[in-house]
């Protein structure tokens, strides 16, 4: 692994450290102001739906963890969302910079939030998941239920 150290404040940079997933949370609903996440309803891993097809809002909380080596260049991202036989439901892709701020620690990674509106519509119940991939490559994956009854 290349590394760097910079003796005068002892932090060492890994400089193929690659951007990643750091946490999802899904809620039923959340927003980004100032770089803080307001999030209500959050953290569930099941619903439960009355009849079906069942329709639902469902936001997805991120955050990337953007090491100090990959800052002041563009990566991809995308987040899917999959039935259990593998199809997909909804994608949401993109591209995203993050530079480094004035007065940021040598070395100091950064946290990049992110809130991903999705309307779903559920023909049953079942286990789904959400697949996130950085620059291509599959970083972090969760699953939620939807389930029959109140």
């Amino acid at each position: 692994m290349d590394q760097i150290n910079d003796s005068g404040n002892g932090i060492d940079i890994q400089m193929n450290e690659s951007v990643r997933v750091e946490w999802m949370i899904l809620a039923d609903y959340a927003e980004i102001s100032n770089g803080k996440l307001y999030l209500m309803g959050g953290a569930w891993e099941f619903i439960r739906a009355e009849s079906f097809p069942f329709r639902k809002a469902v936001f997805l909380a991120a955050a990337l963890r953007i090491p100090w080596n990959a800052t002041n260049e563009k990566h991809g991202f995308s987040f899917e969302v999959q039935d259990e036989d593998g199809g997909q439901m909804a994608r949401v892709e993109g591209e995203f910079e993050t530079g480094r701020p004035p007065g940021i620690p040598y070395g100091q990674s950064q946290h990049f939030p992110m809130v991903l509106n999705m309307g779903l519509e559920f023909p049953k119940a079942g286990t789904f998941s959400i697949i996130a991939r950085v620059d291509g490559t599959i970083d972090r994956k969760t699953t939620f239920s939807v389930m029959a009854g109140r």
